[in-house]
C-alpha cells in the first residue's frame, strides 16, 4: 500500500514536471517579427516654398511584405542645410514637414535600423511677419506653425477661450483669456507655446511653434 501511494506521488510529481517544462522550454510563442522594410510616403523627393507644409507617414513591414505594427520610428533632418525644414515630432508613424529658410535638407525615418529618406528643396525667403489664430471648435493653433526672419513678429489673434503661455520666459506671455497681441522674436530658435486651459504641457493639446530662423 506504501509503495502504491509513493508510485502515484511520483506520478504525480513527474507529471508536474513535464507540464512546467513544456511550459517554460515549448514553443512559448512565435518571436514577433523584425522590420525588413521601412517606406516614406511620400516618397518623392520635393520642392517646398518658405512656409508650406507637407505631410509623411512611415509604413514599417517584414520580410514577406505584410505590415507591422506598434513598433518605433525615428525622424531626422540632415544634410548641409538641416535647418531649411523643421519637424513637428520626431517619432511616432506621421510627421508634418515645415519649410522654413531656403536650402536642401534630408528627412529620415528609421525604425530597427532599416530606413527611408525624401530629400526637400526649400525656395523663397522668410517672411518677417506671420499671424495666429485659434479654432475653437478643435481647440487648435492656426497654423500650429509659423516661420518667420530673426527680429520678426508674430500676431496673435485668439478667441475669448484661450490664452498664449511660451516655454521660454524671455518671450511675454499673454495669460488673459481672449487677449491679442504682436510678439517680437529676437533670436534664432524654436519657440514653443500653448494655451493653458487646453493643454498639457507643451507638446499635447492646445500647442503651437514659432520656428525663427537666421536672415
Amino acid at each position: 500500500m506504501h509503495r502504491s501511494r509513493s508510485a502515484v506521488i511520483a506520478a504525480v510529481v513527474a507529471l508536474a514536471l513535464g507540464g512546467a517544462g513544456l511550459s517554460c522550454g515549448g514553443d512559448g510563442g512565435t518571436p514577433p517579427a523584425s522590420v525588413a522594410t521601412l517606406t516614406i510616403t511620400p516618397g518623392d523627393d520635393a520642392a517646398l516654398p518658405v512656409g508650406q507644409t507637407r505631410s509623411l507617414t512611415a509604413t514599417t513591414t517584414d520580410a514577406n511584405g505584410g505590415t507591422l505594427t506598434g513598433r518605433t520610428i525615428a525622424w531626422s533632418v540632415g544634410g548641409a542645410q538641416a535647418g531649411a525644414v523643421s519637424l513637428n515630432t520626431t517619432t511616432g508613424g506621421a510627421v508634418t514637414v515645415t519649410a522654413a529658410t531656403a536650402g536642401t535638407a534630408t528627412v529620415t525615418a528609421t525604425s530597427e535600423g532599416k530606413s527611408d529618406a525624401v530629400t526637400f528643396t526649400v525656395t523663397g525667403a522668410t517672411p518677417t511677419t506671420a499671424s495666429v489664430g485659434t479654432n475653437d471648435v478643435s481647440l487648435t493653433f492656426t497654423p500650429p506653425t509659423v516661420t518667420i526672419r530673426v527680429g520678426g513678429t508674430v500676431t496673435f489673434t485668439i478667441g475669448d477661450q484661450h490664452n498664449v503661455d511660451f516655454e521660454d520666459s524671455n518671450l511675454p506671455d499673454m495669460l488673459t483669456l481672449g487677449q491679442d497681441g504682436t510678439v517680437t522674436f529676437p533670436t534664432v530658435g524654436t519657440f514653443r507655446y500653448r494655451c493653458l486651459p487646453h493643454s498639457a504641457g507643451f507638446d499635447q493639446g492646445m500647442v503651437g511653434r514659432v520656428v525663427v530662423v537666421a536672415n
